[in-house]
């Protein structure tokens, strides 16, 4: 692997979002002239699935759509392609539909009457289907838009590179960062603990990081090429949601599909520290609240998770959610051997164990999806027999005798 930084990364430009699509705008742009219209035509075809228009023009950061396509044949625009660009951040609940409504809207002012989506990322998130629900948007990673460059320069003769020298260079250069962070998240995934630095580093920041370099190791391990690359380009956090995401969308998919269907799946993050959370679909109604119970892991950490909700979104009766801390959190918190006991603001409360030696990350990735399905089951089981327990037995109707 490349150890040099790479010309974007000097720039300190490489693990921005806003070039990755300054770049695919310019791609495409009547100004580059490393390349022809029919090729552009070819690339955006493959690509992005439907026909570059005729005439059109292409724009970053307009009405806030990370790259829009505006198809300029007519009087008026008839047709758009948004491109929503996530080189680095998770969707959130429901976004793409919330997103759709918002372009949609925008666009209506400018009397766009077709939209088409795209989101970029560099993997699809696990609940990119269930957002989906529209059709509405196609999905694009940067591993498809790594390979679209590369069919490009094997189409580009050496006439054209000399006489557009510049613009081969730069386009050059990007295919080589793209290559090269591909090449990473792959080694990683495959065995994320060889890279203890992305896990102990993500919550730090850059100047915390660059004094740690400055100390020097300690007797410890150089960090690889891998290790340096993700710390040059901040992306500590974004690889330990990749790994995640991995676990989530192919792991688990495979060895236990029906759990997909049944809980609530997200990703994200707390102070630079990625999360996995798992929370049931389909609770159980207690005193007119909704008991939904889970399970979450972020770094060492492997915590159970119970949520009281009233379905009419008053706020939670505080009686009701200590009588559910003490029936369920309290004896788990006995019956699993667990450490800590949590009782947050709101519906939220948990109960957890922390284990460094056994962190997820440097658990075999078949052990990690045994132990997720045995514990989610385990603890789904449990608030099963004990809302049972504790929920009153409906009396039969009084008949009078006689």
């Amino acid at each position: 692997m490349k150890q040099q930084p790479n010309f974007f990364e000097k720039l300190g430009l490489a693990d921005k979002e806003k070039i990755h699509s300054q770049i695919i705008s310019w791609l495409f742009s009547q100004e580059l002239q490393l390349i022809d219209e029919s090729t552009k035509r070819t690339l955006y075809l493959k690509l992005f699935k439907c026909e570059l228009p005729e005439k059109y023009a292409v724009y970053t950061e307009w009405k806030n759509m990370d790259v829009v396509f505006l198809d300029l044949t007519g009087d008026k625009p008839k047709e758009a392609l948004v491109i929503e660009n996530k080189l680095k951040s998770e969707l959130h609940s429901n976004q793409l539909t919330k997103y759709y409504e918002k372009v949609k809207d925008k666009l209506d002012d400018a009397e766009v009457k077709k939209i088409h989506f795209r989101l970029l990322a560099l993997y699809e998130p696990h609940d990119f289907q269930k957002q989906n629900i529209n059709d509405n948007w196609g999905f694009v990673s940067y591993t498809e838009f790594h390979e679209t460059l590369l069919h490009l320069f094997c189409g580009i003769n050496t006439q054209k590179s000399d006489e557009n020298y510049f613009e081969y260079k730069i386009l050059e250069a990007y295919k080589e960062y793209l290559e090269q962070l591909l090449d990473c998240i792959e080694d990683f995934v495959e065995d994320p603990k060889k890279y203890q630095t992305i896990y102990n580093n993500g919550s730090k920041s850059l100047d915390e990081k660059i004094t740690i370099q400055f100390k020097g190791n300690e007797g410890k391990n150089t960090p690889s090429n891998l290790e340096q690359f993700v710390f040059r380009n901040n992306l500590e956090t974004t690889f330990q949601k990749i790994y995640l995401n991995f676990i989530a969308n192919q792991k688990l998919k495979t060895a236990n599909p029906e759990l997909i269907s049944e809980y609530d799946i997200s990703i994200g993050e707390t102070r630079g520290s990625a999360l996995i959370d798992f929370r049931v679909k389909e609770g159980i109604l207690y005193k007119n609240h909704i008991v939904r119970w889970g399970y979450q892991i972020q770094g060492d950490s492997y915590k159970f998770t119970l949520v009281v909700e009233d379905p009419n979104q008053n706020q939670t009766k505080k009686d009701i959610k200590e009588e559910l801390r003490k029936k369920i959190l309290v004896e788990a918190k006995e019956q699993f051997a667990l450490k800590t006991l949590r009782t947050g603001k709101g519906s939220y409360m948990s109960c957890s164990i922390n284990d460094s030696a056994n962190s997820y990350w440097k658990m075999d990735s078949g052990l990690l999806v045994k132990k997720i399905l045995d514990d989610i089951k385990k603890f789904e089981n449990f608030v099963r027999v004990e809302m049972k327990n504790i929920t009153p037995t409906p009396r039969p109707p009084h008949t009078p005798l006689g």
